[in-house]
C-alpha cells in the first residue's frame, strides 16, 4: 500500500506541469521553427518597401515629365527642411516669384538660407555662357505636381519612399523657369542639350546612356535613410562619408545607380535606389500658361527651334508647308514662294503688303531689285493703274483710253458709274460694268 501510494503521489505532480528539462526542448524547438520564418518576413518586407519605393520614384518621375510638358519648364525641387503643416512643404519654389528671385542670384555651391536647397555646378558648360551650369538639390515637390494634375492636394505617395522619407530631386537649373520672366520656357525644345547631372554604377562607370547629360534625378537613400529628410522636416541621419552610396547625399553633379544592394559593411554598403532621367528631345508643342495664374490658357504653342516640314523634309522657315492647305481662317505675317530663296526672305511678301500703304524694309532686308521698301500703290494720279506683282514691287501701266460709245471716244480714261466696278473684260476690248453697261475703245 504504501508503494502504491508514492507512485500516486508521483503522479499527482508530475500532471501538475512540465519540467525545466521539457519546456527547454520546446524552447528549441519553436526556435528551430520560427527562425527561417522570422528571417523569411523579414526579407518579404525589406523586398515590400523596396518595390514600393520604386513605384514611388517611378510615378514622381513621369509626374514631373507630365509637369514639363504643360508648364514648359521642369519643376523647381521642394525644401527638404519644410516639414508637414508648413507653408512650403512639398511646394515648387519656382512658381514664388520672390524664390524663384532668390534661387537664380544663389551662387553655386551654396544652400538658401533657412531651406535645404542648394545648387552646386553640374558636369559641363551646355549652355556656352559663364561656365558649367548649375544643379538645384532638394526633395520631390509633390504638392504642386498633385495640384498640377487636379490629385489630391498634399499627395505626398509621390514624394516618399517606403520608409517615409522624402523622394531626393535634383534638376538642370537652365530647364527650370528660373530666369524666365513667367513661367514659360521657348527652349524647353532643347532640354536635352541642357542636362548636366552624371550618372554612374557601382563602379563609377557612365551607366544608362547617361554621359553628364541627364536632365533630373529622383532617389531614395533607402532603409538607413543617410542623408534623407523624414517628412516632418528633419535629417534622418548624416550622410555616411565612407560607404558607397555617400555619392548620392554630398551635393554634387554625380549621382550613383546600382544594380543591386550591397549591405555590406564599410565602403561597398550601397541600398539606394536612383532613377536618372535624359528625356532624348523636347516636346514639340506646350499650353501657354499666364504667369499670374500658373494656369493654361488653352493654347499651344510651338517649341521647336528648329524648322518644320509638312510635305518636305528640307523646311525653309518656321513652318515649310509643300502642298495644299485646308482653313477656313489662316494667320500669317508673310507670303512666300516655294524654292530656296524663302530662308533668305528675297522672295517673300509682307501680308499687309494687299492692304496698306507703302512698306519699310526691316534692317538689313532688300527686295530683289535693291529697294530700301515695297512698292504695293501705284503713282498717285487716276491713270495708273497695277498690271502686276514682280519682285515685291507693283508693276503699272496708265490708263486706257475708253469710250461710252465705239463713234464717241473719250478724252481719257472713262471709269465705270460710281458704286460700280468692272466686271468682264470682251475679246473686242469692250469692258462690262457690274451696272450691266458696257464701255468699249
Amino acid at each position: 500500500m504504501q508503494l502504491k501510494s508514492e507512485r500516486t503521489l508521483e503522479r499527482s505532480a508530475q500532471s501538475k506541469g512540465y519540467t525545466l528539462l521539457e519546456l527547454s526542448i520546446v524552447i528549441v524547438i519553436v526556435s528551430i521553427v520560427l527562425v527561417p520564418i522570422i528571417r523569411q518576413y523579414s526579407i518579404y518586407e525589406k523586398e515590400r518597401l523596396r518595390i514600393l519605393t520604386s513605384e514611388r520614384i517611378a510615378e514622381a518621375s513621369n509626374e514631373v515629365l507630365l509637369y514639363a510638358a504643360t508648364r514648359a519648364s521642369y519643376p523647381c525641387p521642394s525644401d527638404p527642411m519644410a516639414g508637414i503643416g508648413t507653408a512650403n512643404y512639398g511646394i515648387d519654389p519656382c512658381t514664388v516669384p520672390a524664390t524663384r528671385a532668390a534661387l537664380s542670384a544663389l551662387a553655386v555651391g551654396s544652400c538658401l538660407a533657412g531651406t535645404g536647397i542648394c545648387k552646386v555646378a553640374g558636369m559641363r558648360d551646355a549652355d556656352t555662357v559663364a561656365g558649367n551650369d548649375p544643379i538645384l538639390i532638394g526633395v520631390v515637390p509633390f504638392v504642386s505636381l498633385s495640384n498640377a494634375r487636379g490629385k489630391a492636394l498634399g499627395s505626398e505617395v509621390i514624394g516618399v519612399d517606403g520608409w517615409n522619407h522624402f523622394l531626393l530631386y535634383a534638376v538642370s537649373q537652365n530647364l527650370t523657369a528660373i530666369g524666365d520672366a513667367g513661367l514659360n520656357r521657348t527652349d524647353v525644345s532643347q532640354d536635352f542639350k541642357y542636362g548636366v547631372i552624371k550618372a554612374v554604377d557601382e563602379f563609377g562607370n557612365d551607366t544608362a546612356g547617361i554621359i553628364d547629360d541627364a536632365q533630373f534625378v529622383i532617389l531614395s537613400h533607402g532603409d538607413d535613410g543617410k542623408g534623407g529628410y523624414t517628412i516632418n522636416g528633419v535629417l534622418h541621419d548624416t550622410c555616411s562619408a565612407t560607404s558607397r552610396d555617400s555619392e548620392n547625399c554630398d551635393n554634387d553633379a554625380v549621382f550613383m545607380s546600382s544594380i543591386a544592394n550591397y549591405e555590406a559593411a564599410g565602403a561597398n554598403f550601397y541600398d539606394d535606389m536612383a532613377l536618372l532621367t535624359k528625356n532624348p528631345s523636347g516636346e514639340l508643342w506646350a499650353y501657354i500658361i499666364n504667369p499670374s495664374t500658373s494656369a493654361s490658357t488653352g493654347s499651344i504653342y510651338n517649341l521647336n527651334s528648329g524648322n518644320i516640314g509638312v510635305g518636305t523634309s528640307n523646311p525653309q522657315v518656321k513652318l515649310d508647308v509643300e502642298g495644299d492647305v485646308r482653313s477656313t481662317t489662316v494667320l500669317a505675317n508673310t507670303l512666300c514662294k516655294a524654292d530656296t530663296a524663302i530662308a533668305s526672305g528675297t522672295k517673300c511678301l509682307p501680308l499687309n503688303f494687299f492692304a496698306g500703304s507703302a512698306w519699310t524694309m526691316p534692317t538689313g532686308v532688300t527686295t530683289p531689285s535693291g529697294l530700301s521698301s515695297y512698292k504695293n500703290i501705284c503713282a498717285s494720279t487716276s491713270y495708273d493703274v497695277m498690271t502686276g506683282i514682280s519682285s515685291g514691287q507693283v508693276q503699272c501701266a496708265l490708263g486706257v483710253n475708253m469710250t461710252t460709245s465705239p463713234a464717241s471716244p473719250a478724252a481719257g480714261p472713262v471709269n465705270c458709274p460710281a458704286g460700280e466696278y468692272i466686271s468682264a473684260v470682251l475679246t473686242n476690248g469692250c469692258i462690262i460694268c457690274t451696272g450691266g453697261g458696257t464701255l468699249c475703245p
